[in-house]
């Protein structure tokens, strides 16, 4: 074996040397002249907490045992001297890494020829530095005859690291840097690193995985240069993948388990239980009783001695002792349930979880069934891939290392803005391709520009001159009110191009053609200067919270600006030190104190003992409310007082903050760290387009942490959308949804996928959702092989070919045809839900519905042969997303009332877009139209009768006499009453008899929910839709009438629903303005969440609201139209 010393100490560091220079005034823009510093070259931070966390996982200390040339003499060459060793294991031979100095490391190098180099170097010398000390030092080995075998040139080969702390491919980071060289220094290890010859063999299994997950994203993967946003994306979630994997310990459980929902059915109920045994070596199905004695079912008699109330771990043991005495397995036993892949144990009481309490709460008999498998079973073998795991590539900058008082001129490689006292300056150079400028009939055309941070303007608007020509240039230079040091990282600059229509003294009949805003600062936290490319999307003015993407349509419109550039770059500090008086100059921070303290003695002098009331008042405002600057005042000078008595005043607070004052932002930072976390749904505000601020949104993340998979599964769909409000790729919100997902697969990671899938045929977001996606699906393991196995695309393909077959009579065997050939496949999860997993088509059973898009009713096999098959909806060439947003809305109300303890018995059926106008939909068997139902009653003219909805109720329920039909029109009365209440606040428009289903069993449910907020369909300029929501004298007839005990019931149930409903109003004005980003028509501005305002009765106290409801109910009881729409909608169709 060859062991080889090199003990030159070769520091390789790619810096340019300048000599000394006279420091140039700093803040001084040179406009037309190129920069002269060297490259950036930004700190990489690891933190000693996160080696501590590879030592408590063991990863400190990996070692692997080589192959080496036994017998071989080993030389040191630079002692001079000979040292043999035999043919012992090498592991044996401890050597301690750490030389005394803190900055120097030595590393071991295994060679492909067996040779083992020790490389002494400093932390702070690159990898491909080193690397070339390896070179260096193999070529001499060469030289003297020391190798047996030669070695090719040192780029054949990559350097692997132990274990699976992965391939560095980036040797430009220092060594230093790696998590696993910290990890060998804390524990005085000598790193080991393996050099291998790069394998042709994996870069094929790497092109395979490349394009697997190019086929799932929808788009090829992007090549992107080393540097690139991009690049350091895939670095920052290869990191977050790695810190996943380490949580994990080599694997964890893939299972997904029931929640718990206490409080609408208690824990002392007896239930029956329907249990499978399939460990037995015949399988039979047992019936026992949980929580109570045993009853004889089939053969078997069940005599359990625990007492009522067990824990679904209680339960466990109970049946395994009983029927699986004999049955051996490590890791002890679990309940699935039967049909879906969820699965019930820990100890919470068995009749708490979601599972039972949906089976309890129903009115009909239902009967728990569950199977007693090994956990094994459970649990699927995984390893994380090798991939090229480095370091956290997060970029950072010390205020205090850079600023220009604390670094001679010539050490130098960039300026601190926050030493710019100059403005911002940028002048419009011009604008090409504005196709469409003779359509405006122009006489003129000018760009404005405005910077914003959020939603919020900071500085003045800026105006260009004006030019009478298509493609006009301009060389005036604007500049901003606020200095470029006051400017928050967050900042973007919205231009707007506009054509005149009219004289330039009157701009109100000017039109916009086109706009586009970028951001100031890069994702490497640089001023962005120079000449900058932007291109322009058409025909609309600038969205302060639109996309910083450019259009990447051909014949957009593209603006050509120039920024003032400097010296040196400027870079944004993402670190500073806690004594606000470093920031600049202490004059600057004394002056910001003396002017706040005025303010604050102002204020305190004007309300006086007043002032916690005033904050109450202002707090408990809902979200849309606007701030006077007097309110801003207040909360900011009592930002104290509402730390600690009002935590919930941080949304305002936050909004109060003068995000173009430095020392304000530095303050409200300082302060986020001390204030109390609030709950995660309050949490979610700050993550709308309110707020850019990079350290606010990391707090709501922060926040969003108190969230269980469950629940944070439904709100995963707004923070799908406040992604595009992150200036960049890479953010704290990113990393979380990234964890999460990988953490959680069954629930997040499935959704997590298909929502952003379902938007990658947008433009303005596709990137950052692609690579989200490809970061998921290079660390999901076996989930990203089950959605390889989807077949969505096949049958979209078959839903739009049925669509081209010029016969209808034809159309069905076309249709199973092409079903036919895709009847089996592997068992998969449908998008609609994580839970339910399908193994085939039942061909027969499928059909096409007669609507205009022909949506396709397909019938899929249950993967548990035991279980039901599952019936969805097919739709293409169909916007989902508001039936998907409404849904929503509507299971979040049924988990709020059912919390409440109030049961209205909801069908809130699932719902999922999966791509650009086309999704799936939940079938609701055993139900029909109101239209369907009437029809069969009188046709057209019983759409004016009362009786048609009992009298077919009657007959689905053996009569008016039995006590089934008594169950139905209690579930009539709940439901209608839950959906009056949903429908009424959620504003939903355009309905009928064809969109309003009730089940057999008496459930009344809406469906087709294409207009929200208020948006009521019109004809000839009058409102169709004149009642607050359907409640028609048919419904009342079922219930009894306007006077019966059960009509009195509805209008309770309706009143304290909504109650229910107002004290969680903000919570869902929220979740609307998180989704303003989505595109949605009806649901784009701020204006359009409006209406939830006046809905929630904000303001009013319960008892008024209760009669606001109570009118609305007797006013949609006697509106005609209604009645009138749905005859009308039965003679149309």
């Amino acid at each position: 074996m060859s062991f080889l010393r090199r003990n030159s100490h070769k520091k390789i560091k790619d810096k340019t040397k300048t000599s000394p220079s006279p420091s140039p005034q700093l803040g001084s823009p040179s406009p037309n002249s190129p920069r002269s510093a060297s490259p950036i070259t930004p700190r990489s931070p690891l933190t000693d907490e996160y080696s501590d966390e590879m030592q408590r996982n063991g990863r400190g200390n990996e070692t692997r045992t080589h192959s080496f040339d036994s017998g071989r003499d080993s030389y040191d060459h630079v002692s001079g001297k000979d040292y043999y060793h035999g043919n012992g294991d090498h592991d044996e031979h401890k050597t301690k890494g750490m030389n005394v100095q803190m900055s120097e490391l030595e590393v071991q190098f295994l060679l492909p020829n067996g040779q083992v180099l020790m490389i002494s170097c400093s932390i702070e010398d690159t990898v491909q530095g080193i690397m070339g000390m390896v070179h260096e030092e193999a070529s001499r080995l060469k030289d003297i005859h020391v190798s047996k075998h030669n070695l090719k040139p040192i780029e054949n080969y990559v350097s692997k690291m132990p274990g699976n702390h992965g391939i560095i491919t980036d040797e430009s980071v220092t060594i230093g840097s790696l998590p696993y060289i910290q990890a060998c220094r804390n524990s005085s290890t000598t790193p080991r690193i393996n050099l291998q010859e790069k394998n042709a063999v994996l870069s094929k299994k790497d092109k395979h995985i490349n394009v697997e997950i190019g086929s799932l994203v929808g788009t090829p993967l992007c090549w992107t240069q080393p540097g690139s946003e991009i690049d350091q994306f895939r670095k920052s979630m290869l990191y977050v993948r790695y810190q996943e994997h380490i949580k994990r310990a080599g694997g964890g459980p893939a299972i997904t388990r029931s929640s718990v929902k206490k409080g609408i059915v208690g824990g002392e109920t007896k239930v029956m239980v329907k249990l499978l045994l399939p460990l037995l070596e015949s399988a039979v199905e047992k019936t026992v009783i949980a929580n109570g004695e045993s009853q004889t079912c089939i053969t078997t008699v069940v005599t359990p001695p625990d007492p009522p109330g067990e824990s679904c771990n209680q339960f466990i043991e109970r049946m395994a002792a009983k029927y699986y005495k004999n049955t051996t397995t490590p890791n002890g036993f679990t309940l699935k349930i039967s049909g879906i892949a969820e699965f019930i144990d820990g100890e919470d009481k068995l009749v708490e979880t979601d599972y039972f309490q949906e089976i309890l709460s129903c009115t009909t008999k239902k009967m728990p069934q569950l199977s007693l498998v090994a956990k094994e079973e459970t649990t699927e073998e995984e390893s994380f891939p090798e991939e090229q795991y480095i370091v956290d590539a997060t970029i950072s900058y010390e205020h205090n290392e850079i600023a220009s008082s604390n670094i001679p001129w010539d050490k130098m490689t960039c300026l601190s803005v926050w030493e710019i006292s100059t403005p911002f300056r940028f002048r419009v150079l011009g604008v090409e391709n504005v196709k469409k400028f003779n359509e405006y009939d122009g006489r003129h055309m000018y760009v404005t520009a405005e910077v914003y941070h959020g939603g919020e303007s900071i500085d003045q608007l800026m105006t260009s001159s004006t030019h009478c020509c298509v493609n006009p240039r301009w060389e005036d230079w604007l500049s901003t009110s606020t200095q470029l040091c006051n400017i928050p990282r967050a900042a973007r600059v919205c231009f707007t191009l506009y054509c005149g229509q009219g004289d330039e003294q009157n701009p109100a009949k000017d039109k916009p053609a086109g706009w586009v805003a970028y951001n100031l600062f890069d994702y490497k936290h640089e001023l962005r200067t120079g000449v900058l490319t932007l291109s322009m999307w058409q025909d609309d003015k600038a969205n302060p919270i639109g996309t910083c993407v450019g259009n990447t349509a051909s014949d957009s419109p593209t603006l050509y600006i120039e920024v003032a550039s400097y010296q040196l770059p400027v870079v944004f500090p993402t670190l500073y030190s806690i004594d606000p008086s470093r920031f600049r100059t202490d004059s600057d921070m004394k002056q910001h104190e003396m002017e706040d303290a005025v303010k604050r003695q102002t204020i305190q002098t004007f309300y006086g003992a007043d002032i916690p009331a005033k904050i109450e008042a202002i707090t408990s405002r809902d979200p849309l409310s606007q701030l006077s600057e007097e309110d801003k005042n207040l909360l900011w000078a009592e930002r104290e007082y509402c730390r600690t008595n009002h935590t919930k005043a941080l949304p305002k607070l936050l909004r109060s903050v003068a995000y173009n004052n430095r020392f304000s932002v530095h303050i409200t930072h300082q302060l986020l760290e001390r204030w109390d976390k609030l709950s995660a749904e309050d949490g979610l505000e700050l993550l709308d387009s309110n707020y850019g601020d990079s350290k606010v949104r990391q707090f709501a993340v922060e926040c969003l942490e108190q969230f269980t998979d469950e629940q944070l599964a439904t709100y995963l769909l707004q923070l799908v959308q406040v992604l595009k409000y992150e200036p960049y790729h890479d953010s704290a919100l990113c990393r979380f949804l990234l964890r999460r997902a990988l953490s959680g697969r069954g629930i997040i990671g499935h959704s997590l996928f298909w929502y952003l899938k379902s938007e990658m045929h947008q433009a303005e977001i596709s990137e950052r959702y692609g690579l989200l996606l490809e970061a998921y699906l290079r660390g999901c393991g076996a989930h990203r092989a089950e959605l390889g196995r989807q077949i969505l695309n096949r049958l979209v393909k078959t839903a739009n070919h049925i669509k081209t077959v010029k016969d209808p009579s034809d159309r069905l065997k076309v249709l199973q045809q092409q079903l036919e050939a895709q009847r089996q496949f592997p068992k998969l999860k449908l998008p609609l839900n994580p839970m339910i997993e399908v193994s085939g088509i039942v061909v027969q059973k499928c059909k096409f519905m007669d609507s205009k898009k022909l949506p396709l009713w397909l019938v899929f096999n249950n993967a548990d042969a035991r279980s039901a098959n599952q019936y969805v909806i097919l739709k293409s060439g169909d916007d989902l997303r508001q039936d998907m947003l409404t849904l929503q809305m509507i299971r979040l109300m049924d988990r709020l009332w059912k919390c409440d303890n109030l049961d209205l018995r909801l069908n809130p059926y699932g719902c999922i877009s999966t791509g650009f106008d086309q999704g799936m939909i939940e079938i609701v068997l055993n139900s029909d139209t109101v239209a369907n139902i009437t029809k069969k009653y009188g046709g057209a003219t019983a759409a004016f009768r009362v009786t048609p909805i009992a009298d077919w109720l009657q007959k689905q329920n053996g009569g008016a006499d039995s006590e089934q039909y008594a169950l139905a029109v209690d579930n009539f009365v709940h439901s209608c009453a839950g959906y009056c209440v949903a429908t009424y606040v959620l504003g939903i428009g355009d309905r009928h008899n064809d969109n309003v289903m009730i089940t057999k069993e008496g459930k009344l449910f809406h469906i087709d929910f294409g207009h929200f907020l208020g948006n009521y369909k019109k004809k000839f300029g009058f409102k169709r839709e004149r009642a607050p929501f359907v409640f028609t004298p048919d419904f009342a007839y079922v219930m009894g009438g306007k006077d019966s005990k059960d009509f009195n019931r509805f209008v309770d149930l309706c009143c304290d629903a909504y109650n229910i409903l107002r004290r969680h109003s903000h919570l869902f004005i929220n979740l609307f303005a998180m989704m303003l980003s989505t595109g949605i028509p009806e649901l784009k501005s701020a204006e359009d969440i409006e209406y939830l305002r006046d809905a929630f009765s904000l303001g009013q106290t319960e008892e008024d609201a209760r009669e606001k409801f109570i009118e609305l109910i007797y006013e949609s009881l006697g509106t005609k139209t209604t009645q009138l729409n749905n005859a009308i909608h039965i003679w149309a169709h």
